[in-house]
């Protein structure tokens, strides 16, 4: 999750590197601080999407390109992939540190060779030397270095985060299958806690359990850790024979459910539907965990029959449920589909506006259909109070949308004084 949460952030990532002059990132700046790739720990306000933002800057920190001109000599990778500071055995460094700028080692735009000879060794001059050199105005700007255009994506950072993943994170786990099982959302968030390894066992993390010594409360051999508690010991172990003898199924391995992949892919299972066992299968595990705690909380006995009934019989209910819901739909709800096919297919127009004593107000709006983001913008404009700040605002996104001919509209503000205003309401302030 930590990986998606950093990927999601990169396409904030250049912007606030760069310093892009618009509203949003002026405020986040003087809000959290600067943002470097080497630089890490410079966030005033600690908020979690700063930290992912920051995070995820300086886990791809050799991924960052920039020009030359402009820029710090020490902290930025201006003449290989990591600064100068971080490898700082090949040149004078008491000599190196009284420059700060990499154009003070230029003139005209050309390198004094007298100046790099003196600073820096033999294994280095070459490589300056080849350097190309923009002009002597041009800002040192990031880039993502292995796109043709410089920009850098989710689905780029997501790649190069996974690649760099130690494994605790990653798993090759089929999650759209797991949340398009025909089991109810509790059990599928309990399957989710299953598989990131978040369930309240003694192994995570010991608060839950008062077991200090990490055991199985239950047979006090193995360790209190999720393949132990669904795989392992005996009364598991008698449920899984229970199921192979009833249903007449041989699975190929039972050790680890994450490892081996049979629940989800449905490898092993003979002449029981992949879909009806897997469902079976996923409401075993939430009903055996429910039936462990209350072992262990409430001194109630074990009864393996009854919970392979129980897992049974519901998974074969909410079966039949959903196929009499697929089959004959009601009136209501085909109405209701065609209701939210009618709202899909509306824009939806959000704004908002900003208002600081003065004559200025910033107003900003997004169009959005069916979840994607169709046009957006930004501006300024005459205001003389917070509440001409909203009607601004309001006005600048519809005049922005009436231009590109967006019509079907279904406008979205926070201000409802600005709505009793167009609605023509006297009870106005």
């Amino acid at each position: 999750m930590k990986v998606n949460r950093k990927a999601m952030s990169a396409i904030r990532v250049l912007l606030l590197m760069n310093e892009e002059r618009s509203n949003w990132c002026s405020l986040y700046r003087a809000k959290c601080g600067g943002f470097h790739p080497w630089i890490k720990n410079q966030c005033k306000l600690k908020s979690p999407q700063a930290k992912a933002i920051q995070n995820c800057i300086f886990d791809l920190k050799e991924g960052f390109r920039t020009g030359v001109v402009s820029i710090d000599l020490w902290n930025d990778p201006w003449l290989d992939v990591i600064p100068l500071r971080w490898w700082p055995t090949m040149f004078d460094v008491t000599e190196l540190s009284k420059i700060s700028k990499v154009e003070k080692l230029m003139e005209k735009g050309e390198w004094i060779l007298e100046k790099i000879d003196v600073l820096f060794g033999n294994m280095l001059i070459d490589r300056i030397k080849g350097l190309k050199i923009g002009k002597q105005t041009e800002k040192g700007k990031w880039v993502w270095g292995s796109s043709r255009n410089g920009e850098l994506t989710v689905r780029k950072a997501y790649q190069v985060l996974k690649d760099n993943n130690d494994g605790t994170e990653d798993m090759n786990f089929d999650w759209k299958r797991m949340w398009s099982l025909k089991v109810g959302e509790r059990v599928k968030y309990f399957l989710w806690k299953l598989a990131w390894g978040r369930l309240p066992t003694s192994g995570w993390p010991y608060k839950f359990s008062g077991n200090e010594e990490d055991k199985c409360f239950i047979c006090n051999k193995g360790l209190d850790v999720q393949n132990h508690i669904f795989f392992q010991y005996e009364i598991v172990d008698e449920y899984w024979r229970l199921v192979e003898k009833r249903m007449r199924i041989n699975f190929k391995h039972r050790d680890s459910w994450m490892e081996g992949g049979w629940l989800m892919k449905g490898e092993g299972f003979d002449l029981v539907s992949a879909e009806g066992l897997l469902a079976f299968i996923a409401k075993f595990f939430w009903l055996f965990w429910k039936n462990r705690n209350k072992v262990k909380y409430e001194e109630v006995a074990w009864n393996i029959g009854s919970i392979f009934n129980k897992a049974l019989n519901e998974t074969l209910v909410f079966l039949n449920k959903m196929a009499d819901q697929e089959q004959k739909k009601p009136d209501e709800l085909l109405k209701k589909d065609e209701d939210v096919r009618m709202m899909q297919s509306r824009c939806c127009l959000m704004v908002d506006g900003a208002w600081k004593e003065g004559v200025f107000a910033g107003c900003g709006f997004v169009v959005m259909q069916n979840n994607h983001v169709v046009m957006k913008g930004q501006g300024l404009e005459i205001a003389e109070c917070p509440l001409h700040a909203e009607l601004k605002a309001i006005w600048f996104g519809l005049d922005n949308v009436r231009k590109k001919g967006i019509r079907n509209l279904l406008v979205l503000t926070d201000c409802s004084n600005a709505l009793k205003l167009i609605r023509g309401d006297d009870e106005v302030p």
